[in-house]
């Protein structure tokens, strides 16, 4: 790993933005107002909020690091909304993270009907019905677990669910503690993964949609950990309107990460990361991967440019 890298990415450094978390309103498992208190608490300058087909996290977010702003001796954080769309790639599954311009929630708090506001509620439009492929999903993979003899009723997975989006990580949880799993983790390895046991193909989705879907929607959109994928693939993606890679992220190593950085070098594409945080102990803690201030800037820059479409 070289010296730009570990400064800005690796877990115990200082980080300006945290570009990639989850609340209760996809699988994590604190509300958007705790999220947003802990990314203050831990220092952070910018926080996104990205959950699985969701943007129902952005508004209590947005207002809560309002109020933290009008309190004295808090600093200022900027909330990036966002989204993280699943999509389906021979066979397995490809994340694409979409970042919006921080003005489009004060168009929505005030009620504005403007081509923008009018744009997010068409993409919540669409995401919703990815929500309910999401609960479809679900069933099916709660069901292939009954059937290889795993102690499990959907029930509990849905007691687990506090927002619109049900996914692997609420039926990881039910599986710990049905004491199928030792961990999340294991869950994941054990019957959840691309190729595990009770593994059900994502709907149908491709990348290249899901990348439409938020361009038109007038967002950027970003890869999330990409890891080793094919950089010809890549390439076809950013012709297809690909705007970064999530270089800093806890499931790649430092050769991934160093060569994913690299390769946005090469292409002109931003680099951005994120801990990928769903809860305490679930996955990397908040703030523990993410990017500087000049690379958060250059995100910021983007979204107050993205081209869009006219209707």
């Amino acid at each position: 790993m070289n010296d730009t890298v570990t400064h800005i990415g690796q877990v115990g450094a200082a980080l300006f933005a945290d570009l990639h978390c989850h609340t209760q309103f996809s699988d994590g498992s604190l509300s958007p107002a705790e999220v947003v208190s802990l990314a203050i608490e831990r220092g952070l300058r910018v926080l996104a909020i990205t959950d699985h087909d969701s943007i129902g996290g952005w508004f209590e977010a947005s207002r809560t690091a309002a109020q933290a702003r009008a309190a004295v001796g808090f600093p200022s954080l900027k909330i990036i909304p966002g989204v993280e769309i699943n999509t389906a790639w021979l066979g397995g599954e490809i994340h694409v993270l979409g970042y919006f311009d921080p003005r489009v929630l004060e168009l929505h708090e005030s009620g504005g009907t403007s081509a923008e506001a009018r744009r997010i509620a068409a993409l919540d439009h669409s995401l919703n019905v990815l929500r309910h492929k999401r609960v479809e999903r679900a069933h099916a993979i709660v069901d292939k677990l009954r059937g290889l003899g795993v102690d499990i009723v959907w029930e509990h997975v849905e007691g687990l669910v506090s927002g619109p989006s049900v996914g692997r990580s609420h039926i990881a949880r039910a599986l710990v503690e049905r004491g199928a799993a030792s961990s999340a983790r294991e869950a994941f390895g054990l019957y959840l993964n691309a190729g595990a046991a009770a593994y059900v193909p994502n709907y149908n989705i491709q990348p290249v949609d899901a990348i439409r879907l938020i361009r038109d929607s007038g967002g950027v959109p970003v890869l999330a950990h990409p890891k080793s994928t094919d950089p010809e693939v890549l390439c076809d993606w950013v012709d297809a309107g690909l705007a970064g890679l999530e270089v800093w992220h806890p499931d790649h190593s430092a050769t991934q990460t160093d060569t994913l950085l690299k390769w946005t070098e090469r292409a002109g594409v931003l680099a951005t990361g994120g801990s990928d945080f769903h809860g305490f102990g679930l996955h990397a803690e908040l703030g523990a991967f993410g990017v500087d201030e000049e690379r958060a800037q250059r995100l910021i820059g983007k979204l107050a440019t993205a081209v869009i479409p006219a209707l």
